[in-house]
């Protein structure tokens, strides 16, 4: 309760400094005070639409032979005027963009994962918040668009688990965000 009120400006940049690596050069640290006064900003402004933040969510997928489940954390649900809601994922600076295309299946699981968590929800619609920028792009999936990647994720999951697809390192690696943080291929010390 209290949102952005209840911890002012100059006591969250304080809690934050004193979050950071004692070696941040001053540069590092200029920039993060930077994007959290806008976002702090921002917040004052958006506070009345925010529904949850940082919700853990999963998902049971049905499949042919089996069950798989999906699971993020969504940084941010916001009701929208229409009676929907906005999953919102955070993009720290240096990250890699997240594809920002119809064929998207982190924004088709994204949205089931919201969808099924609020059902009394709809539209659902996901949000990219590029942080450095304090910039916001939405996207909101046709529901063509939805259960066509719907279902090519599942018949991805299904080829997985029937081990016709074999995980080795490609071009892709290099953009993976597993590579250095669970990805069975690498260990630590090879990146």
């Amino acid at each position: 309760s209290g949102g952005p009120r209840r911890l002012n400006l100059p006591a969250t940049l304080r809690f934050a400094g004193a979050q950071l690596p004692t070696d941040a050069d001053t540069a590092t640290i200029a920039e993060v005070r930077a994007i959290i006064a806008a976002y702090h900003r921002r917040l004052r402004q958006d506070w009345a639409q925010i529904v949850a933040g940082n919700e853990a969510l999963a998902l049971n997928i049905a499949l042919p032979r089996t069950t798989a489940q999906i699971a993020a954390t969504i940084h941010r649900i916001d009701k929208t005027d229409d009676g929907g809601i906005t999953a919102m994922q955070f993009i720290l600076p240096d990250a890699d963009p997240p594809p920002l295309h119809a064929m998207d299946i982190a924004a088709t699981a994204l949205h089931a994962l919201a969808a099924a968590e609020y059902p009394h929800r709809r539209p659902v619609q996901v949000a990219y918040y590029w942080l450095a920028e304090d910039r916001i792009e939405t996207r909101r999936l046709t529901e063509k668009a939805y259960r066509e990647n719907l279902h090519r994720l599942k018949m991805r999951l299904q080829l997985w688990l029937d081990d016709e697809i074999l995980a080795r390192p490609g071009l892709h690696c290099d953009h993976c965000p597993f590579k250095s943080a669970g990805c069975p291929l690498y260990t630590a010390d090879e990146s």
